[in-house]
Parts: C-alpha cells; sequence; structure tokens
C-alpha cells in the first residue's frame, strides 16, 4: 500500500471518509436501485463487490508473504474491508424498509409521525414541531439527526432534482458516521496503549461485527448518537492525560450534540463525570484551571443537550423523559415475564433460531438474548430460507465464543483496576454498567421486544474491543499464546461469515 495514501488517511482520516460518502451520494445516489438504471444489474453489482474484496484480501496475504505488511498497513487494510462491507451494505439498503427502525413512506402525513415524517416536517416548515407531540410519533427525539436530514434532502433535491424522491442518498451520511466509529474505535484502542495483534483482532472485530456494519444503513439517529458519545469519551480519556482546554470542549460539544440527537445520550454523564471526579480528586481540588474548564464545559453542555426537552416543558408541560408508548403489541408482548425471567429464563428459540423471534405463542424474552441477536442480526429473521439460516447458525456460534472471549477480557480489566488503580478502564466498566442498566430499566417499563436491542447500547463496543484487546495483549505464557491463537482464527472466521451473509442477504429481502 503506498506511503502517499496511508499518510493521506491517517492524516486527515474524518476529510477522506467525507470525500469517500460524498462520492458514493454523486455517483449511486446510495442506492443499488439507481445504479440499475445505469443498466447494472444487482448481481452484476455484487460480483464487482465480491471482486474488490477479493483483491483487498489478496493484497494483504501478498503483503504479509513478502513481509511488507506492518501493523499500521494492516489496520488500514482491515478498515478497507470493512468500509466495502459497509458500502455494499448501504447500496442495497432502502430508506423504508429492511433495516430501518420507526421509519414509513417519506409522506407528509404528521399525524402519527415517524422519523422520515420528522425529517420532512423540519423540510416544510423550516423549524420544529410548534405543538404538543405526546402521541404523535417520533417528534419527541431532539432534532439534530432530523435537522442534518431535513437540509440533506433539501441539498439533494437541488442538486439532482431527477432524485427528488431517492431518499436512499441519505444512508451516505450514516455510512460516513459509521466510519468515524471506526476511526474513533482505533483511537481509542491506541490511546489505551494496545499494538500489534492486540490491536489488529480487535480492529478487524469492529470492522466486520454485524452491528457495526448494519449501523452504516440505518438513517435514524442512533448511529449519530453513538458517534457523538464515542467521542465524549475518547475526547475525556484524552483530558484527563493533558487537561487541555482543546479536549473539555470536544467533550461538552460531543456530548451536548449527542443529547440533542437523543436524549439517551445524556448516559454518557456517568462515564465522563467519573474521570471528571477522578482527576479532581487527584488534584485536590487546587487546580484552578481545572475548575475553570468543568465551568466552561457546563456553559457548553447543558445548554446544548438539555433546550429542547427544556422547551417542551415549558411550552406544553412534556416530562423530559417522555417516550412515545407503542401500547400492547401481541407478538412483542412480554408483560408477563418477571424481572428474573428476563434476566435468566430461557425461551424455546433462544439457542434453537439464531434470529430474534416475535410471535404471539412464543418468542424471545430474555434481554441478554435479545441483545445479543440485535447485535447479530437486529430486528430481520431469515429462518425460513435454509442458506441464511446455515450463515447465521454459523455465525450466532461463533459469535458465543468471541462472549467467551470479552468476558476473559472483563476479567483481566477488573484485575487491572483493583491493581492498578486505573480510573481509565473503571470508566469504561462504568460505561458499560450504566448502558446496561438503563436498558434493562427501559425493557422493564417497556416491556415489548422492541423496546430491547444492540443499537440502544451501541457505545459499550468501546467496552468489548477493549476487552478483547485485553485478551490478545502479548504474553510469553506458551498456553495463553496458543489459546490467543485459537481465538484469531475464531474471529477471523466469524468476520468471513458476517461478509458473506450480508454480501447476499439482499437475496433474502422481498423488495428486491
Amino acid at each position: 500500500m503506498g506511503k502517499n495514501a496511508c499518510k493521506l488517511f491517517t492524516g486527515h482520516p474524518y476529510a477522506v471518509c467525507a470525500v469517500i460518502c460524498i462520492l458514493v451520494w454523486v455517483l449511486t445516489g446510495g442506492s443499488t436501485f439507481l445504479i440499475r438504471g445505469y443498466g447494472l444489474s444487482t448481481k452484476a453489482q455484487m460480483i464487482i463487490y465480491i471482486a474488490i474484496m477479493g483483491i483487498t484480501v489478496v493484497a494483504s496475504v501478498i503483503l504479509a508473504v513478502m513481509k511488507k505488511l506492518n501493523v499500521r498497513s494492516g489496520v488500514l487494510l482491515i478498515m478497507a474491508g470493512g468500509f466495502l462491507a459497509r458500502l455494499w451494505h448501504v447500496i442495497y439498503a432502502t430508506a423504508g424498509e429492511g433495516y430501518q427502525h420507526d421509519f414509513g413512506h417519506f409522506d407528509y402525513n404528521f399525524e402519527n409521525a415517524v422519523h422520515d415524517n420528522y425529517m420532512l416536517y423540519i423540510l416544510k416548515n423550516a423549524g420544529l414541531p410548534d405543538f404538543d407531540f405526546r402521541g404523535t410519533g417520533q417528534f419527541y427525539h431532539p432534532p439534530l439527526h432530523h435537522t442534518i436530514s431535513a437540509i440533506a434532502i433539501k441539498i439533494n433535491q437541488t442538486l439532482f432534482p431527477s432524485r427528488a424522491d431517492n431518499y436512499e442518498f441519505l444512508l451516505c451520511i450514516s455510512l460516513f458516521y459509521s466510519l468515524v466509529i471506526l476511526i474513533l474505535i482505533y483511537r481509542i484502542l491506541k490511546l489505551f496503549g494496545f499494538d500489534g495483534m492486540s490491536l489488529i483482532v480487535p480492529m478487524c472485530l469492529a470492522s466486520f461485527y454485524p452491528a457495526m456494519i448494519i449501523g452504516a444503513g440505518q438513517i435514524n439517529n442512533d448511529p449519530l448518537a453513538a458517534l457523538l458519545s464515542i467521542a465524549s469519551f475518547y475526547h475525556a480519556v484524552k483530558w484527563y492525560r493533558e487537561r487541555r482546554w482543546k479536549e473539555i470542549i470536544l467533550v461538552a460539544l460531543c456530548m451536548g450534540f449527542a443529547m440533542m440527537t437523543k436524549l439517551s445520550a445524556g448516559l454518557m454523564a456517568f462515564p465522563v463525570g467519573f474521570i471528571f471526579i477522578a482527576a479532581l480528586l487527584k488534584a485536590k481540588g487546587r487546580e484552578k484551571k481545572m475548575w475553570a474548564q468543568y465551568g466552561v464545559f457546563a456553559s457548553l453542555v447543558f445548554p446544548l443537550g438539555l433546550w429542547f426537552p427544556i422547551r417542551n416543558f415549558i411550552k406544553w408541560g412534556i416530562p423530559p423523559t417522555y417516550v412515545f408508548d407503542l401500547g400492547i403489541i401481541p407478538n412483542q408482548d412480554l408483560s408477563g415475564y418477571s424481572l428474573l425471567e428476563r434476566l435468566f429464563g430461557i425461551s424455546e428459540v433462544s439457542l434453537s433460531i439464531p434470529f430474534c423471534v416475535y410471535d404471539v405463542t412464543y418468542k424471545d424474552f430474555n434481554i441478554f438474548m435479545i441483545l445479543y441477536k440485535t447485535s447479530l442480526f437486529d430486528d430481520l429473521d431469515h429462518h425460513d430460507k435454509a442458506f441464511f439460516i446455515l450463515v447465521a447458525t454459523i455465525i450466532f456460534i461463533l459469535g458465543m465464543t468471541l462472549v467467551l472471549i470479552m468476558a476473559t477480557g472483563f476479567v483481566k480489566m477488573i484485575r487491572k483496576i483493583i491493581k492498578e488503580r486505573d480510573i481509565e478502564y473503571a470508566a469504561v466498566v462504568i460505561l458499560f454498567l450504566t448502558e446496561f442498566i438503563s436498558i434493562v430499566t427501559f425493557a422493564m417499563k417497556y416491556p415489548l421486544i422492541c423496546s430491547v436491542s444492540f443499537r440502544y447500547i451501541f457505545v459499550t463496543v468501546i467496552f468489548a474491543t477493549l476487552c478483547l484487546a485485553l485478551f490478545f495483549k502479548k504474553t510469553e505464557n506458551e498456553l495463553a499464546g496458543l489459546i490467543q491463537k485459537i481465538g484469531m482464527a475464531f474471529i477471523a472466521v466469524f468476520s468471513l461469515f458476517s461478509v458473506i451473509f450480508y454480501a447476499t442477504e439482499w437475496m433474502a429481502m422481498p423488495f428486491f
């Protein structure tokens, strides 16, 4: 791989990703349907995609054999493969079906609004919903993502009038968010001092884990909220080490804008707040600069993060914690299960079907299992198709192995926290516990299967990749080294089948 290409990407990764996503928008409109208009069938597109992915793999092998593949270029090639996996998923995904959540058909019916109606409302009225929106769909969400999308729709309609009804182009924005998340995961791993296989293996999983691919093709507010939340943690750790003004301002902006995207992003206040308190105790409260930084942080994050719910409470008395209640949905209703059953119970379909099952008579109800299954396949279910059930089962089983590997890494993390009093790893654990407690609380308050989804706790990828990195940290113990090699093989096969599944899954979609 050319040194200039490496330098360009490593020096300006966000800009490079932005340019790539803009090119995808201009050339494809983010849609396989649009490409078909150029005379290229979906099958032909897939053949081209597989060929490019194959060339990437072959190039990696050749460079490795020639001993010209260092860690940096190896990670870059893995990330390139991750981009291709995301790109193909984006190209065949649609704006209203498949992996979208709470979406309709991009109409101007605002009475029972979903995310697309929210975007179009802002576009049409050049402003936010100015009424009591309780009982009116997704209007309760803070408006940053929907405003960005509305502006993008206007730009798309202006520059490409013939594509005015092609809302798939919005997937190019979520593709950008997904690529930036991938870069941030790399930077977090580097920040925590990982290199070699302890960097390469987690990056392999971050590039090809299904939830990471799926997230690139979702155009609701989850990807942006996850991106900004992960960025806030990254800059909080950097601030803890450097105490620079730039970092604490970035923490405040990222957290504030994350909450302006989705209010639940405010959960990042727990790990970030822990870091702030630890820094204050370490300085014994004597650093005037630190107090000034905290003041600036508060003056930025609170107005950005809370203006929308405060506005709604003052104008219409809408509680800041208001969530649109879907009511009772028979095939999703879990109100008959206790907390113990939700945490430790096993359904007849928990292990027999790798996809999350929705049915009136039998369904997934275990919170852990639903989180795990939705991290692999989101809410879609292909268990009636032999090929996909086979590939999905392999992914499901291998994924269980990865969970065990991460659990081992978690034990190492706890030991590190206890022995070294490591504040940064403690913050990672607090992040994980906060997200998990939150999702359990939400699941019990709104007992529907859709109330539990990995996309709601996506930021725990920070915890997962760091656990994985700790497991693969270089060791002199021969047995531990052998176990690591076996683990690498599992992850390589898991990644391969993840790519196979999401490269071919379009064939199972009813709209192709």
